[in-house]
């Protein structure tokens, strides 16, 4: 029996459970757990204590976890009848390579009645690496409107050439190759702006080695009018976790040229 979950008689609610600064998506609720010892070593007992004190409170039917480590702890969380999706939205293909962290993320898999990835890439690698049936994975295309998005950039005036970054200021996200990127056009005469837009652990030390031709916007809530100021969106994540980037989307759909690393 199918069942319909965007009728009158459905309740969505969305959970953050790690304190972050602003950022698009207003969760209903926040659980706040710091970034602390745990979390660095894989795993927060605090985070898992209060996801499992939210899930017991609101007793829903399903669980949506949105990534890997939202698996982690809602694998534990969402226990007896609940039923558990997983959303794969990146490849771990890297990370797997340990055998010992394979298994564990093989178990969580295992645990899920469904498995929904981004790309084609992310559903072989379900069942290929992580071992899921065909039949409990399904394809489902990450997605943007098309309604909010716009070009305003004036294509007579490329002086300045304004360059943007959006995204999590993380290691896999390279953040400091746009940096690198500006710094060499700068050295070779070029005309440039660059635009970060985000924030996380790098932030502060990104900031600190960045030249007066980068202007760090932190979170904001208005990318898409972002993309339609700029000139060229730069977009220099490694492989490792990507599995259809939403702002490559977001960049098209806002006629804007792009540069970037190989991803799915």
């Amino acid at each position: 029996m199918r069942t319909k979950l965007d009728g009158p008689e459905v309740e969505h609610r969305t959970v953050t459970v790690f304190r972050t600064g602003a950022a698009s998506l207003e969760a209903d609720v926040d659980l706040g757990v710091p970034y602390g010892l745990g979390r660095r070593l894989g795993f927060s007992l605090t985070a898992l204590s209060r996801l499992r004190r939210e899930v017991r409170r609101w007793e829903p039917n399903i669980v949506v976890a949105h990534g890997g480590e939202a698996l982690k702890y809602a694998t534990f969380a969402a226990t007896g009848e609940i039923k558990l999706v997983y959303y794969k939205i990146g490849t771990s293909r890297e990370r797997l390579r340990n055998p010992v962290r394979r298994l564990f993320h093989r178990y969580l898999v295992s645990r899920a009645d469904l498995v929904a990835g981004v790309s084609e890439e992310i559903v072989d690698e379900a069942t290929t690496l992580l071992g899921t049936s065909s039949k409990n994975t399904v394809y489902i295309p990450n997605g943007r409107d098309p309604a909010i998005f716009c070009h305003n950039a004036d294509p007579t005036n490329l002086s300045p050439v304004r360059f943007l970054f959006v995204g999590h200021m993380t290691r896999t996200k390279r953040p400091e190759v746009f940096l690198e990127t500006i710094d060499e056009l700068t050295k070779r005469g070029v005309s440039v702006r660059g635009v970060m837009v985000g924030d996380g652990p790098m932030l502060e030390s990104l900031r600190q080695s960045a030249s007066e031709q980068i202007v760090f916007l932190g979170a904001r809530d208005d990318v898409p009018q972002l993309l339609g100021d700029a000139d060229v969106l730069l977009f220099t994540s490694t492989t490792e976790g990507e599995g259809m980037p939403g702002v490559l989307i977001e960049a098209g759909l806002a006629g804007l040229p792009v540069v970037a690393t190989d991803v799915p």
